[in-house]
Parts: C-alpha cells; structure tokens; sequence
C-alpha cells in the first residue's frame, strides 16, 4: 500500500479538483467583477488537477521502475492526507465567514507545518512560515484586487 501513496495521493487531489471546478458553476456571476468570482476557484482547481496529473504519471512511471526491496513509512502518508483533506474542507466552508487573508494565512501556516519535515521545523524556520502564510495571502489579496479587480471575501476584515 505505502508504494501507492504517491498515485492514491494524486487520485484524491484530481478528484479534487474536479469537485472544485464543478462547485465553481454554483458562484453566481455579478455585474462588478469584469473577469468573474468564478476565475479564481476554477484556476486553482485547474492548477490542482494539472499537478495532480503530474503526481499520478510520475508515480506510474515510477512503479513500473519500483524496486521491490525497497519499503517506505508507513501511516504518515494518510495522517498527511486526511490533515490536507480536512483543512480544505474546512477552508471551502468557511472562507465567506472568516475571510481570505484571515482563512488564507491559517491554512497556508498549517499546511506549511503537515508538510515541513520534522527536522525542520525548528524555531526560526516558524517564524519564517508565519511570515510566508502572512505575507502571500495579503499579497495575492490586493493583486487580485486591484490588478483585477476581483474581490475576494472579506469576512471577519469588513
């Protein structure tokens, strides 16, 4: 099962994606926005599932080369992917409630930590995280305000 990680992994974020892109047909479309609340959600949802069909051919290119002495960790990969899989649900539920930048910055900093090794996780290195989960949501607020004028939700910021 551990040599399947990659590929399952990838199976789940594809269809993932796919669940994003078709929730996307639910936003309804407004009058302000020139390009539409619908960009966003599809192009990350875009950009998952063409990851994720990375993921899946590079771990089948893989397999047929596997080793079959060789082992891997065993359970640290589902714990990581049930952690992801709950923090994106949490994050589509509550993104209108909480905010972007707010949600954002939360999301990217624990998702920085389910992935970071554990040697690395270290007390500079957080600090460096919190400023990374700070700053990137912050920025790509205001990028997609003002450069295209797509407002993303508020919430608790209003």
């Amino acid at each position: 099962m551990a040599k399947y990680r990659d590929l399952i992994g990838g199976v789940f974020f594809l269809a993932f994606a796919v669940f994003i892109y078709a929730l996307s047909y639910q936003i309804h479309m407004t009058q302000a926005d020139p390009v539409g609340p619908q960009f966003f959600p599809r192009l990350v949802a875009l950009f998952m599932g063409v990851l994720a069909l990375i993921s899946i051919s590079r771990s089948v290119l893989r397999l047929r080369k596997a080793d079959p002495t060789a082992t891997a960790k065993k359970g640290s990969f589902s714990i990581a992917l049930l952690l992801t899989a709950l923090l994106l649900i949490a994050y589509t539920l509550l993104i209108e409630k909480v905010g972007f930048i707010i949600l954002s910055a939360i999301y990217l900093y624990l998702q920085i930590l389910l992935i970071s090794p554990k040697e690395e996780l270290q007390k500079h290195n957080l600090v460096i995280n919190a400023v990374v989960a700070i700053v990137v949501p912050i920025a790509l607020y205001y990028l997609f305000y003002h450069a295209f004028g797509i407002f993303l939700p508020a919430g608790l910021l209003e």
